[in-house]
């Protein structure tokens, strides 16, 4: 049951779409769908932020395989640095207690990113495939600076660890690039894993399946902790089910909402 500004729907999951600041950048956020883009620095041209180049960007809601990838504009040598991008709040799958100065990312994340292959298409028709020559280190996996996560596959600044000019330290051969040319499609597939259970009922803030004055209550406390300055009381999804008018905000009007349909579900009644 999903309750919007007082009424309640019969679904289970909602989505929102995914978001962009007033820079283009897509904002972090811990529910799906997620963005995943391709970030990328030739010797002509650079992609940051979806729209800056040619882009195919993947929405996705689940564990599984995809694909992202960019057509290049200008005639370029080299690839400088390619990285795959996601709007994932990076925190939302880490201890409450990790630390990004002492603490491995890798080693604490929840959520995996592999890279399966990477193709380029020429716009003659022909594909090239990037040599895989091991699988790529966990270290690569990391948060952006907008706590969102990433995951780089290729760099020329960082140094091959074992000495090969032609291989970055994830076995990349990406030297056989060659000319990357006007027209060019660079696609990169990976496999995400890790997903966490993202759907959740508008009203039933303690999540047992059922709506009571109990989540009336959790609605209160939240919108009074809240108002005093204070931390948040309920998780990501809690704090979602709780926003039942869906302002982005909880206040006593969410709790008056989830109190009344409470009590009509008690009296027996089919509330509306």
């Amino acid at each position: 049951m999903i309750l919007t500004a007082g009424i309640f729907t019969q679904t289970l999951q909602v989505y929102a779409a995914v978001r962009y600041d007033a820079d283009g950048q897509p904002i972090s956020t811990s529910e799906p769908p997620y963005l995943a883009y391709l970030g990328i620095e030739t010797g002509a041209e650079t992609q940051e932020i979806p729209g800056d180049m040619n882009i195919m960007t993947t929405t996705f809601s689940d564990d599984g395989d995809d694909y992202v990838s960019v057509t290049f504009s200008e005639e370029s040598n080299v690839i400088h640095s390619l990285t795959l991008k996601a709007n994932i709040n990076a925190y939302a799958y880490l201890p409450d207690d990790f630390s990004a100065e002492s603490d491995s990312f890798a080693d604490n994340c929840s959520l995996s990113i592999s890279i399966t292959s990477i193709e380029i298409r020429r716009i003659t028709g022909q594909t090239d495939t990037l040599s895989l020559v091991d699988t790529p280190a966990n270290n690569s996996l990391r948060i952006d600076d907008d706590g969102t996560i990433c995951y780089d596959i290729w760099s020329d600044t960082v140094e091959n660890l074992e000495g090969d000019a032609n291989a970055d330290e994830n076995g990349y051969q990406l030297e056989n690039v060659q000319i990357l040319s006007c027209g060019d499609t660079l696609t990169v597939y990976y496999t995400t894993s890790g997903i966490a259970d993202t759907s959740y009922s508008k009203g039933d803030v303690n999540q047992d399946g059922t709506i009571t004055t109990i989540d009336a209550y959790l609605a209160q406390v939240e919108f009074s902790e809240l108002a005093a300055g204070n931390a948040t009381t309920l998780t990501q999804l809690q704090y979602l089910a709780a926003d039942v008018d869906g302002n982005n905000m909880i206040n006593s009007l969410d709790a008056y909402y989830i109190q009344k349909y409470a009590a009509e579900l008690a009296a027996g009644n089919s509330p509306t």
